[in-house]
């Protein structure tokens, strides 16, 4: 994706004729390039136009924008159809409902909407497509129009499509669906294409896209059925928004000046080339700084519907700068008059949507509604059953749960033109009033009712049923101690960065519980992943997750961090033998760790939760076990660890390497050491030992290798690793 933008205007005409093109790919640099031969006097407006985008991020603070209104773009969408009867499941002439589905999709992408497939790592781009009420003559419409004709076979250089049909193109951003469309010079078959915002030469302005690769009903799907999300829209309408690729063709991965090469974009990665397919590891450039895979959940790299999901802070940061750029047409169809001419905005449709911070409270919860409306809205109607308060006019309005139970919610919108729109989810909020005392331990060993009653997961993703991953039972791996079951979560086949999953516990009831400490174990490995099969060769990245631990003594209104490790510092194994390439199992008792955490400052509260929360990565399974919650007045690991109280000294081993433990207090004590295959060669049974510094010998075998002493201080464990050279 590295090259001038300035640049590339010139360069793209001579280089069509090396451009490897995919048998399904997007034409829009192809007919860029087309564009520009025919109108060469467009090459100032660009270079205009990336001065202004260029000054424009220049004055913004921390790549936050200074523009945080949402925009309403009015469109129209033109059916070309071949007009020829045929099965209506192939049907080229495809319906307004399918047409309406893609209108959805594009706002829950631009949204970054909660509970839809829209909601992936990156940003809400604050932007809604609205199809037109009006027509140009100010007659009522429904924003689509159909027209039977032989150019629903289209050639992307074939102007005759665009003179076919489309209205004033500064005040509508117009579309056009056909059976097919065929590339110029370099032939293929292309999905679709889009022009960039320029400031002259409107009359060919919008996107061109195959009807089969529109919205999600219908004949939607496209070649190969894997552009049946609606993304192949979202893709051209960022060109249209002035994003390029976010890869580059032919010339590698650029240069280390990202403000002026590839996409412009500085945090989107450089990619040697397209994505085809999947959501593939690899890191083909490393001219970043820091160093990162290519991003593949980006709408605007050739990754298939399943996969994409987000735009970046930056891209934002490029489309804002063209839509308020005075000298760029576009500008003009988000003004107020605009929306009113065309019937949009405010002055259209108005359409109910929502989602909750928090879907599961205890009893006294709080969660906050965020509402998604379409159509400027400015009226909202809340009800809340078993809420407090039942009902709410605020736009975001914040809800406490007292009783027991599952509750519905509606919410009623309108705008200036538009009052009926209402939404209502069944069964959306769930509260619970089930308390646990002290002490408590949770092994998932019951693992076909996981989670348990009183444990919950919230995964933020959901609606990507497809690609999501969420902490799961998992039974085919030993747990902690050699169980027979843990719980896990599949950072290795969840390929959406960046995401948080939430495995929360019961309600704890610490009344008169001044001392809580919470113990855990876990087992985990980064990935360090080569694809060597890319062209050029991926260069090795670490792929890391995160895994913290969260505090909440008010039902889950507010959460904080105890505990926070990821990448190498999260690893239980040593960093030697990290997993390579490959998938983190077999799970013998040295691939294990544990820990405590002192929560006292939690103690005697009436309410306290604890939620283990994830940060994918796309890296290595994490897994977990062996939860315990106790009240005790005696130091735990985190304790000893950071004040050197227990240890295995010297390590690597040699002759006379020694346990080294310093208790606060008597305690029982037993120590077993096993090797890589989690057999025990060696074991001191229970005793009891006083307070003070112990040094103790230990039994190693003979043969080298890699060891696991686990130390048990009443009850508690403590994993420590053991390497013998020789």
């Amino acid at each position: 994706m590295k090259k001038n933008y300035q640049l590339v205007t010139l360069f793209i005409i001579g280089c069509l004729s090396i451009i490897n093109v995919s048998a399904q790919h997007c034409a829009t640099d192809e007919y860029h390039s087309y564009r520009l031969r025919q109108y060469p006097n467009l090459i100032q407006s660009i270079q205009d136009n990336e001065a202004y985008y260029r000054n424009y991020i220049s004055q913004l603070t921390n790549h936050k924008t200074q523009d945080e209104n949402i925009k309403v773009i009015p469109m129209v969408v033109h059916v070309v159809h071949d007009g020829i009867p045929k099965d209506p499941s192939v049907d080229d002439s495809i319906s307004a409902e399918q047409v309406i589905s893609q209108i959805e999709v594009l706002n829950q992408d631009m949204r970054k909407q909660q509970g839809t497939r829209g909601f992936g790592a990156g940003v809400d781009y604050r932007i809604e497509f609205a199809l037109a009420s009006k027509d140009p003559n100010g007659s009522p419409t429904n924003g689509i129009t159909y027209t039977a004709s032989s150019l629903a076979d289209h050639q992307i250089y074939d102007q005759n499509l665009k003179n076919l049909i489309k209205w004033d193109q500064t005040k509508y951003f117009n579309v056009w669906l056909v059976k097919s469309i065929i590339g110029g010079a370099s032939g293929g078959l292309v999905l679709g294409y889009a022009t960039f915002p320029t400031s002259g030469y409107p009359t060919d302005d919008g996107v061109v896209i195959r009807s089969d690769c529109w919205g999600t009903i219908g004949i939607a799907g496209g070649p190969g059925g894997d552009n049946k999300y609606g993304r192949t829209a979202t893709h051209e309408i960022g060109h249209w928004l002035n994003l390029m690729h976010t890869f580059t063709q032919p010339d590698g991965c650029g240069t280390t000046n990202c403000n002026t090469s590839g996409d412009n974009v500085c945090d989107t990665p450089p990619s040697y080339t397209q994505n085809f397919g999947s959501n593939n590891r690899q890191n083909t450039c490393i001219i970043d700084n820091p160093d990162l895979p290519d991003n593949t959940q980006n709408y605007m790299d050739y990754v298939n519907d399943l996969y994409t999901n987000m735009f970046t802070q930056g891209q934002y940061n490029r489309t804002i700068s063209a839509l308020n750029n005075p000298n760029i047409y576009q500008r003009k169809m988000w003004d107020e008059s605009n929306l009113q001419a065309t019937g949009t905005g405010k002055y259209g449709k108005s359409k109910a949507d929502f989602w909750a911070s928090n879907k599961t409270l205890c009893v006294g919860g709080t969660t906050k509604f965020i509402e998604y409306s379409r159509g400027q809205c400015s009226y909202f109607e809340w009800s809340f059953p078993g809420g407090t308060p039942t009902t709410s006019n605020s736009a975001n309005p914040t809800v406490v749960y007292n009783t027991p139970g599952k509750y519905s919610v509606s919410l009623k919108v309108g705008n200036l033109n538009d009052t009926s729109a209402v939404y209502t989810r069944t069964d959306f909020i769930t509260v619970t009033d089930a308390k646990q005392t002290l002490p408590f331990h949770e092994g998932f060993e019951d693992y076909a009712n996981f989670p348990k009653d009183g444990w919950f997961i919230e995964n933020q993703d959901e609606a990507n049923q497809a690609t999501s991953r969420t902490w799961e039972s998992w039974q085919y791996e030993s747990g902690f101690a050699q169980s027979s079951a843990c719980v896990r979560m599949p950072f290795y086949f969840y390929a959406s960065y960046n995401h948080n999953d939430f495995l929360t516990s019961p309600t704890f009831d610490l009344t008169n519980t001044p001392n809580p400490k919470l113990s855990f174990s876990w087992a985990y490995s980064p990935l360090i992943y080569d694809n060597y099969s890319s062209s050029p060769k991926s260069e090795t990245l670490i792929y890391s997750d995160t895994l913290t631990i969260e505090v909440s003594t008010d039902c889950g209104a507010s959460w904080s961090p105890v505990w926070k490790k990821g990448g190498y510092q999260l690893a239980t194994v040593p960093q030697d033998q990290i997993t390579y390439n490959t998938l983190f199992n077999q799970l013998t008792a040295n691939k294990w760790d544990s820990t405590f955490i002192n929560l006292t400052p939690y103690g005697n509260q009436a309410s306290m939760q604890v939620r283990f929360k994830t940060t994918n990565g796309f890296g290595n399974n994490l897994y977990l076990d062996d939860i315990k919650l106790v009240n005790d007045t005696t130091l735990f690991r985190d304790d000893l660890i950071a004040q050197a109280r227990l240890k295995l000294t010297p390590n690597p081993i040699q002759e006379k390497t020694l346990l080294y433990l310093d208790l606060p207090t008597q305690s029982a004590v037993e120590i077993v050491v096993t090797d890589v295959l989690g057999r025990e060669v060696w074991k001191e049974s229970t005793t009891t030992w006083g307070a003070g510094i112990h040094n103790r010998s230990i039994g190693f075998p003979e043969a080298a290798g890699l060891y696991n002493v686990r130390v048990l201080v009443n009850g508690h464990n403590y994993n420590l690793k053991a390497i013998k050279t020789n």
